[in-house]
């Protein structure tokens, strides 16, 4: 309670299955987490790798955050922010195998969510179902946060708890695909459901190489899936919010429904800063990372941020932690 300036760095936490969490940061400010290993939390609803409430300025980065007992309601999210939260700093971690890998459950305003990496999430009562991942409002009212060069299956505000608004996405990936397990529904790179408005969408990637058709921005029209980028549309198909879209800035998003930009918003400046958060390239950037490494003015797209990197084996200087082999898979945990 009311904790300052603590830490938990270099150490492997490996849960049991019935862990309620494996960390908990309340009360706190200006503490962190590097370089942690979190394994196999609980699986009952609330019990997540790293829960966070009622804190400021913490920090979260170069982590390692997979599997836990069940992927259903509630449970096995990777880092959670519930209540009032403000001020954090996520940044070149991986997160595989949860429900949601970064989820905003309440309010918090002022985060920067940047260069993470997440794949193989999914949600245990529909596993066919491509869920949203990196997930920026599941609780009232998330706000006024930083969303950058972040790579995951899908980028998403829900409206489960309630709405969001003026958050910002920024150079990420939303491929709109996982290695697994295999999916057949819910196909899309960002979803801003309804009663989410006044967001910032700009410079981001959407979609895979080998997608076909599809629709490039759903906004109340049947689409056709895939979809690059929707709105306003709940989950189950229904169409209830046309503001969702008409608040949103949409501006420089390449997908690969059309393969190019579907939209320029502001008329003919085509221009993007390298990063929103950084003014130069950080000291921890890998060399073998162009940098900025997603966007419609890189000339591959997208690229391998050192998170993703590290995950596969990839050498990456200057990455914090250096990783020159792939980090070895646990044993499979039972799908429920």
């Amino acid at each position: 309670m009311g904790i300052v300036k603590a830490g938990v760095e270099n150490i492997k936490l490996k849960g049991d299955g019935t862990n309620r969490r494996l960390i908990d940061i309340y009360f706190a400010r200006h503490c962190w987490i590097k370089n942690v290993e979190t394994y196999n939390t609980g699986g009952r609803s609330g019990e997540s790798h790293i829960t966070i409430m009622f804190s400021h300025g913490c920090e979260i980065r170069d982590s390692y955050i997979h599997h836990g007992g069940s992927y259903f309601s509630g449970a096995n999210y990777g880092i959670d922010f519930y209540f009032w939260n403000s001020d954090h700093k996520v940044e070149n971690n991986i997160v595989r195998e949860t429900r949601h890998s970064i989820i905003f459950e309440g309010g918090g305003s002022g985060c920067a969510i940047l260069y993470n990496y997440s794949n193989d999430g999914y949600e245990g009562e529909e596993p066919s179902y491509l869920a949203q991942d990196l997930t920026t409002n599941h609780g009232a009212h998330p706000h006024m946060n930083l969303w950058e060069g972040n790579i995951g299956s899908k980028i998403m505000g829900d409206f489960t708890q309630g709405s969001s608004s003026h958050n910002t996405l920024f150079r990420n990936w939303g491929r709109g695909y996982r290695d697994s397990p295999a999916f057949s529904s819910g196909i899309a790179g960002f979803v801003i459901g309804p009663f989410n408005r006044y967001y910032n969408l700009l410079g981001n990637v959407s979609g895979m190489p080998s997608w076909t058709s599809g629709t490039a921005i759903e906004d109340n029209a049947t689409a056709r899936k895939p979809v690059a980028f929707s709105f306003g549309r709940h989950t189950d198909g229904r169409y209830l919010d046309p503001q969702s879209y008409s608040t949103s800035l949409f501006h420089g998003n390449y997908d690969y429904v059309t393969d190019g930009v579907a939209l320029w918003q502001g008329g003919f400046d085509r221009s993007l800063p390298d990063s929103m958060y950084y003014s130069s390239q950080p000291s921890w950037w890998c060399t073998e990372v162009p940098w900025p490494p997603i966007g419609p003015d890189v000339p591959s797209l997208t690229n391998d941020i050192p998170a993703k990197r590290r995950y596969d084996g990839a050498w990456c200087t200057r990455s914090t932690p250096p990783q020159a082999s792939k980090i070895p898979k646990p044993p499979a945990i039972p799908k429920n």
